[in-house]
């Protein structure tokens, strides 16, 4: 299957808030699968084009009313698969590193958090 999404793991080290890298391989990330276990906080993200680079950017889009710059912030809930409508925003990255929390507000988890980004070639 050509369009089959996949999944990719994502592990948060318990008392951190930001993971290792993530590689979606040039696909679109469609959708997050949410551990029972996570400490409550929004997802947001940090992203690098530059596979040789170390230095990961906050991922943020251009608000279409404003041109102002907005973090990519998903509203997630412990046990859910969260199903990404606006998928658009988010075809350019392919190397991320998933927050618990904001950059202002880092959320630590309170254990290892393993959980999945499902990505979709487009």
């Amino acid at each position: 299957m050509p369009n089959a999404s996949f999944r990719v793991p994502v592990i948060i080290a318990s008392g951190a808030s930001l993971s290792g890298p993530v590689d979606l391989q040039g696909a679109t990330l469609v959708g997050i699968e949410m551990p029972d276990t996570w400490t409550a906080a929004s997802i947001t993200l940090q992203a690098k084009s530059d596979p040789a680079s170390a230095t990961f950017f906050e991922a943020q889009r251009v608000d279409a009313l404003n041109g102002a710059a907005v973090a990519i912030q998903f509203n997630v809930a412990q046990a859910i698969y969260y199903s990404i409508i606006n998928v658009r925003d988010l075809s350019a990255l392919r190397y991320v590193k998933v927050r618990s929390g904001t950059s202002g507000t880092p959320v630590a988890q309170a254990a290892e958090r393993s959980f999945y980004l499902i990505a979709k070639y487009i």
